[in-house]
């Protein structure tokens, strides 16, 4: 059976891990200890394929071996706790404190975890990279690719649940469970409404090529091409382009990535620079990845309009 979905999946159509919950969901007759045999199976072959396809190279830092190889390494289970609700000392699970994020824990082992609020599944990069935008309780925060809304969540949770925040995303359909988590986090600031005037905060999780996250979807490597990775950059340039127009004087534009590639980090902020005058870099670029800080990777870089 394993043979039979490898062959499905290696077609690279769709993810891997959407592939398989489908797949189980129409086959009820497996069993949870085969569906876990299934999907390490299945993985292991997909990671047995290579660290990287030929024509990204040229698109990594020179030297980036090390790096390219990290991202065939599992990677931990990390959660967010929801500081509106509970502390990491109050959160019962077999778990130790993220290394860095000072409201994170990793998972010892795979457990089964009750979302009740107090916590999300959430990387530790992607908690710091939201911490990276240092919100301050009562600002007026603009999400502007919020997707399913982890880090509007966890800008709430740091904002004392003080303020608003306006999650948008062209994709309308990856808002429609954000309210029942925000209900159930006890967060009261979130609204879905497009957005309209000026905002302390504008946070852009930019649409990316996710190398950073190769080693929870080692399949998204091969569904990768050239093609694609340019209509990312294109993309990353024009949500730029928009989201500008919604930052206040002497408010922030905050743009993140899950990529380690240069062409999509640095690179993108350096031509919007020279082409945004009134906008500065307010502080270092933050680089994660899993080699340095065994994290998913990440690229930060938080912008001051004059």
């Amino acid at each position: 059976m394993a043979d039979e979905l490898f062959a499905e999946i290696a077609q690279w159509k769709f993810p891997a891990d959407k592939f398989l919950n489908d797949y189980f969901r129409t086959h009820r007759f497996v069993g949870s200890k085969d569906r876990r045999y299934l999907y390490d199976a299945i993985y292991e072959k997909i990671r047995a394929l290579g660290s990287c396809p030929g024509w990204l190279l040229k698109y990594f830092p020179v030297d980036s071996e090390k790096e390219i190889t990290a991202l065939q390494s599992d990677a931990p289970t990390d959660l967010r706790v929801n500081s509106l609700m509970a502390m990491r000392t109050q959160v019962k699970i077999e778990a130790d404190h993220t290394p860095v994020s000072k409201i994170g824990l990793r998972l010892h082992k795979r457990q089964a975890l009750q979302l009740d609020g107090r916590y999300e599944i959430q990387d530790e990069g992607s908690q710091l990279a939201c911490s990276y935008a240092a919100v301050k309780p009562g600002e007026n925060v603009l999400d502007y690719c919020s997707g399913a809304g982890g880090k509007t969540l966890q800008l709430a949770a740091e904002m004392q649940n003080k303020g608003a925040i306006t999650a948008y995303d062209i994709d309308e359909r990856k808002l429609k469970t954000l309210a029942t988590r925000a209900k159930r986090a006890g967060v009261k600031i979130i609204n879905t409404a497009p957005p309209q005037g000026e905002y302390d905060l504008v946070l852009v999780d930019a649409p990316c090529s996710g190398t950073g996250v190769w080693r929870r979807q080692p399949d998204a490597k091969w569904r990768l091409s050239e093609e694609k990775l340019q209509n990312y950059l294109r993309q990353q340039s024009e949500i730029l382009e928009q989201a500008k127009n919604f930052v206040k004087p002497g408010g922030r534009l905050v743009y993140i990535t899950c990529s380690l590639l240069p062409a999509e980090n640095e690179e993108q902020i350096e031509k919007f620079l020279e082409a945004n005058p009134q906008f500065k870099t307010g502080k270092d670029f933050l680089y994660l990845s899993p080699l340095k800080t065994n994290t998913d990777g990440f690229f930060i870089a938080s912008l001051t309009k004059q």
